[in-house]
């Protein structure tokens, strides 16, 4: 039966792993301008192994800065190509601060990520 992640864990927190900073911590170098795409393979690779499978993901970007709803279908696209999924299982939202905040001005994003993993 399909459960319910922890509100920013990504896949890793929603099947109990560590999250992403731990696996690719940003202190050293090594990870620094690591291909992301790479980085979800791999924490991706180790959801699997535990015999989770994607029921679905929930993205909420928040942001002043690009608008999303050009790059929706694209960015829907890539992740579903990284997580072997269909796009249909992938939703993408943009939402702005409308000028409030620390995240106005443009100068920061914030990512809201929920994925609901099923084990199978």
């Amino acid at each position: 039966s399909p459960l319910p992640t922890r509100v920013g864990g990504g896949e890793q927190g929603a099947a109990g792993l560590d999250d992403i900073g731990t696996l690719f911590p940003d202190t050293g170098a090594r990870w620094q301008g690591a291909d992301s795409k790479a980085l979800l393979t791999a924490a991706w690779q180790q959801v699997l192994a535990q015999g989770w499978q994607l029921a679905n993901i929930d993205v909420v970007i928040v942001t002043e800065g690009p608008r999303i709803g050009p790059h929706r279908t694209a960015m829907r696209a890539s992740i579903a190509e990284v997580l072997a999924t269909t796009a249909a299982r992938i939703n993408l939202r943009g939402k702005s601060v409308e000028g409030l905040g620390s995240l106005a001005g443009g100068s920061a994003v914030q990512v809201h990520a929920v994925c609901l993993l099923e084990q199978g």
